[in-house]
């Protein structure tokens, strides 16, 4: 539906305001009520540049984004607030969304009209765009460097970030130390998963 809108065109859309009113932090954010949204736009991701729905409500005056995801699910009773454990995934994950992981990317996909890049998947030479940690997977390394360092995680109203600067850029050089990564395709991204590592 958001794929149909033109990037910075405000819309109302009555379906998906409605839709909204699910998310598990609409009152955070501002949507109890269609009512409560001035307008929904879409527009690049700050963190991750793909398309995305963000709002705007008429108690704030920026723009939120926000995953329709996470209100289907809560409309259909499976939302599960993440663990901490999720927590720190996303933390850590976005610490690194934008340094070597990325710079993979740019340099072995090329980028299509949409902004997406895609490259040639390592195991079945499909088309793909997801960067895998191979052959150490990322949840490795993340146990590696909190085996050694406590870190804490807050939510900046978007999502999970490290608390601490000193310790995100600590976590950032140590990933980007140890990461090596390799092209997927969206299927074998999702059928290697964490390589068989227990954590």
């Amino acid at each position: 539906m958001i794929t149909s809108r033109q990037e910075g065109e405000k819309f109302r859309d009555e379906t998906l305001l409605k839709l909204l009113t699910y998310h598990p932090e609409a009152e955070e954010k501002g949507v109890l009520h269609p009512s409560d949204v001035e307008y929904l736009v879409v527009r690049p991701h700050a963190l991750f540049k793909t398309a995305t729905l963000y709002f705007k409500s008429k108690q704030n005056t920026e723009e939120d984004d926000i995953s329709g995801k996470n209100c289907v699910f809560n409309l259909f009773n499976g939302y599960k607030p993440p663990n901490e454990r999720s927590k720190l995934s996303r933390a850590f994950r976005g610490a690194i969304f934008d340094g070597a992981r990325q710079q993979f990317l740019f340099d072995n996909a090329v980028r299509m009209d949409d902004g997406k890049y895609i490259g040639v998947c390592a195991n079945c030479k499909n088309n793909g765009g997801a960067v895998d940690h191979y052959p150490t997977p990322f949840v490795q390394l993340m146990n590696e460097f909190l085996d050694k360092n406590t870190v804490d995680v807050q939510y900046n109203g978007h999502d999970w970030e490290v608390n601490d600067p000193v310790k995100k850029k600590e976590w950032v050089d140590y990933h980007d130390s140890k990461a090596s990564f390799r092209i997927l395709c969206q299927h074998c991204n999702s059928k290697f998963g964490t390589y068989n590592y227990k954590h």
